[in-house]
């Protein structure tokens, strides 16, 4: 399994798969401002005496000399093919570094990198659309896969699965920022086919073992709109939903211009009053 040396010792300090992280992200962040948020590489072969003078506690020193020894939790993401991509990784999405607050200091992926850091349009929606938002949804993934753009979705049934599909269709390429298993999402053979053929790349900072949580999903909106220029909204029924709450925010936090499929819902009504663009077909 290829994956970078500052990746895997990101992932050994703070992965969740089987335990929890060996060290707090209090503590993570007090050893990275010691090594002035330098690549991690080096931590491959250093010394308990080393990192006990980076760290401002020894049972801390301890921990991080501990699970940077540990390889089962890598061996499990090899059996899977799934890899690691870090902040100082070439790949990761670099649009999230320059628009949140907030970012990963590791993804899970699989699939096609190469495609994160391209000219991208989101797709987001209701799972349980309309014909009419369906419909609008495939319009829009044709036309990103002819403009030559990633589209960027949560990969959730209803509009991003159509979006999706479409795009594939027309000759396009897909990123999803995933809430669920990367694991189980795998399953699905359409969706399988398409990351080993290059179409699709998957990533998530969560558990891709885990299951899904609504809160995870929630969190994850914020890194669908940042890493795209431009959004679109395919059908909105609701203000306690996801996609309303995704759209409000990437719209209060100015990170992509966002355009709204109007089907005179109340929440688009709002969406539309801050600042989204009404499309009205």
């Amino acid at each position: 399994m290829i994956w970078s040396c500052d990746a895997k010792n990101r992932f050994l300090l703070l992965n969740d798969i089987s335990s929890a992280p060996a060290i707090s992200m209090e503590e993570f962040s007090f050893l990275q401002d010691k090594l002035y948020n330098q690549d991690f590489s080096f931590l491959e072969h250093i010394e308990l005496w080393e990192i006990v003078e980076k760290t401002d506690k020894k049972s801390t020193a301890q921990r991080v000399y501990t699970a940077l020894k540990e390889t089962a939790d890598l061996d499990l993401l090899s059996k899977h093919n799934i890899r690691l991509l870090s902040i100082k990784d070439n790949h990761y999405p670099k649009r999230l570094l320059e628009k949140l607050d907030y970012y990963p200091q590791f993804f899970y992926f699989v699939g096609n990198e190469r495609l994160i850091n391209m000219p991208s349009s989101s797709v987001t929606g209701a799972r349980n659309a309309s014909e009419k938002g369906l419909k609008f949804a495939r319009d829009i993934g044709q036309t990103i896969a002819n403009e030559k753009k990633v589209l960027v979705s949560g990969g959730a049934r209803g509009c991003d699965f159509e979006a999706t599909a479409e795009s594939i269709k027309y000759g396009g390429k897909a990123v999803w920022f995933l809430a669920t298993s990367i694991v189980d999402t795998l399953k699905n053979e359409t969706v399988k086919n398409w990351v080993e053929t290059g179409k699709l790349c998957l990533l998530s900072d969560f558990n891709p073992f885990g299951e899904f949580d609504r809160k995870q999903a929630l969190f994850r909106n914020r890194f669908i709109y940042a890493n795209s220029e431009f959004s679109f909204v395919c059908e909105c029924n609701s203000k306690i939903s996801g996609t309303f709450s995704g759209a409000k925010y990437c719209l209060k936090n100015n990170l992509s211009q966002l355009y709204v499929f109007d089907n005179n819902e109340s929440a688009v009504k709002e969406l539309v009053s801050l600042g989204a663009i009404s499309i009205i077909k």
